[in-house]
C-alpha cells in the first residue's frame, strides 16, 4: 500500500502540504507588491522551512507581479549547493539560477543564456558585486516581457555566518533597496536561530528590510487534515487525535509517526 508520508525530506507533493497556507498568501502578496517585499522565515530544525520555500517557488512560476510581471524563482541551496568563496561567487550563482530558469521557459540548451549573463558579470566586477549584477541581469532578453526575480535562499546561515558574509549582507542591502533592480528582484531567506541573529542585531544591513516570519508548530486543525486527507480518511479519527496530542503539531514528528502507523 501506498504511504504518503515521508520524514526524512521536504514536501515537494502539493496533496502533503498542509498548515502554512495563510503565510504561503502573505508571502505571495508581499513579493508581487510593486517595490516587492523581501522575506526572512526563522524556524527550528525541521520545522518546514524547506517544505515552504519548496511551495512556494511552484506557487510563483505561475504567478504575476505587479505591473503583470512574470516571476522567475531561484532557489539557492546553501546546505547542498556549491562551496561559495566571495559575495561574486553568490551573485555569479544567482545569475546562473536565472539563466537557467529562463533557458527553460524558452526550451533553450543550457549555457545558452547563462554563459553571457556569467561572462557580462565578470567583464564589470571592477564595479562591486551589485552593479555587476545589474548590468548582467540588464542584459538579460526577456523579449518584452517584465520578469521579477525571487531569489529563494534555504540554510541562510552557511552564507551570513562566514567572514565574507559581512561584505554579502551590506550588498543584499543595496541589491533590495537603493539599486536600479528595486522593482526588480525580491529575496526570501529562511534560516534558525543563527539567521534570526544576524538579521536582527544592532545596525543589521538585513535589520529593516526583510519582512520576518516565523515558523511555528501545525495547529491542531492542520494536523488533523495531514493525518486524514492524504490516506482518504482511512485512519480513524482518535487516532488522528492521538498523532496530535503525542506531536504537538510539529511537522516531521507528525509525518514520522503518520509514516509508521
Amino acid at each position: 500500500m501506498y504511504n504518503p508520508y515521508n520524514y526524512h525530506v521536504a514536501v515537494r507533493n502539493d496533496a502533503m502540504f498542509f498548515g502554512r497556507e495563510e503565510m504561503l498568501k502573505r508571502l505571495v502578496d508581499g513579493l508581487s507588491a510593486p517595490v516587492p517585499l523581501s522575506a526572512a522565515i526563522f524556524g527550528g530544525r525541521r520545522s518546514g522551512k524547506t517544505s515552504l520555500l519548496s511551495k512556494l517557488r511552484r506557487v510563483l512560476t505561475d504567478a504575476r507581479a505587479a505591473g503583470e510581471r512574470c516571476f522567475i524563482p531561484c532557489g539557492l541551496d546553501l546546505q547542498r549547493g556549491r562551496p561559495l568563496e566571495n559575495s561574486d561567487d553568490f551573485f555569479l550563482w544567482v545569475l546562473e539560477e536565472l539563466g537557467e530558469a529562463w533557458e527553460r521557459r524558452q526550451g533553450l540548451e543550457y549555457g545558452v543564456i547563462v554563459d553571457p549573463l556569467q561572462t557580462r558579470y565578470r567583464s564589470e566586477m571592477q564595479r562591486g558585486p551589485v552593479d555587476a549584477f545589474v548590468r548582467a541581469f540588464h542584459s538579460l532578453d526577456t523579449q518584452g516581457q517584465r520578469i521579477r526575480l525571487a531569489i529563494l535562499i534555504d540554510e541562510s546561515e552557511e552564507i551570513l555566518a562566514v567572514e565574507w558574509g559581512d561584505d554579502l549582507r551590506p550588498n543584499l542591502r543595496y541589491l533590495l533597496s537603493n539599486s536600479p533592480v528595486v522593482e526588480d528582484v525580491a529575496l526570501v531567506m529562511a534560516g534558525s536561530t543563527h539567521m534570526y541573529a544576524k538579521v536582527t542585531e544592532r545596525d543589521s544591513p538585513l535589520e529593516n528590510i526583510l519582512d520576518r516570519y516565523f515558523l511555528t508548530t501545525l495547529s491542531r486543525e492542520a494536523t488533523l487534515a495531514l493525518a486524514r486527507r492524504p490516506n482518504e480518511d482511512r485512519l480513524s479519527a482518535e487516532a488522528a487525535e492521538e498523532v496530535w496530542r503525542q506531536t504537538g503539531g510539529h511537522p516531521c514528528m507528525a509525518q514520522y509517526i503518520l509514516h509508521e502507523l
